[in-house]
């Protein structure tokens, strides 16, 4: 799965099966002032009501990957960007 933009933006609904999964990430821009939080929820959560906890959080523009951790299910990735030009974010599952 592989969102991009230049503001805040939800996937889909994807499946994992809880195999090795990783994130990998760019945001780009060149402002001094950067938050991002890029988040892996199971379907049906809803951010605005039940809260979450970000699975990648930033306060400078970068690009790297890290791994993630979750058991098979339906999920979404939610993207908060303010002050990014660019950001692209993939959800690979290895197989």
């Amino acid at each position: 799965m592989t969102l991009s933009g230049s503001a805040n933006s939800a996937s889909p609904t994807f499946e994992l099966t809880g195999g090795e999964t990783r994130l990998k990430y760019s945001f780009e821009g060149n402002e001094d002032f950067v938050v991002v939080a890029a988040y892996l929820e199971e379907a049906g959560t809803d951010l605005t009501q039940d809260g979450g906890i970000p699975l990648l959080m930033l306060d400078k523009p970068e690009r790297g990957e890290t791994a993630v951790h979750k058991s098979g299910g339906e999920y979404f990735l939610d993207v908060r960007a303010a002050n990014i030009d660019s950001w692209t974010v993939t959800i690979e599952e290895m197989k």
